[in-house]
């Protein structure tokens, strides 16, 4: 049973502790991937609606919802959760980000 914080490796935890770190190596790496993930999204968005047998049928609306959700799933866009909890401290979306991702 371990009783100790540590698992014979080491005496603390193993992260970036500068906040200038953080932000240069976490942060801005993870923004540049959500943003480009959020421009590919849309372009898909505007794809998928431009084509006339979708942009037409209004029966199908519905089902483009569920399209737009399972790619904002694949797309990460979720992780947008993650973030605005870490910044805000808003509990609301530290549950939002667990349940998705």
């Amino acid at each position: 049973m371990l009783t100790e914080n540590t698992l014979g490796y080491g005496g603390r935890p193993c992260y970036l502790t500068n906040p200038r770190s953080i932000l240069f190596f976490v942060a801005t790496p993870i923004s540049v991937v959500m943003v480009v993930n959020v421009v590919m999204y849309m372009s898909v968005i505007v794809k998928i609606m431009s084509l006339p047998e979708v942009g037409e049928n209004k029966s199908c609306e519905r089902n483009n919802l569920k399209i737009f959700v399972k790619l904002s799933t694949i797309t990460g866009l979720t992780w947008m959760f993650g973030i605005v909890y870490e910044l805000n401290d808003v509990e609301l979306f530290g549950y939002l980000f667990l349940i998705f991702v």
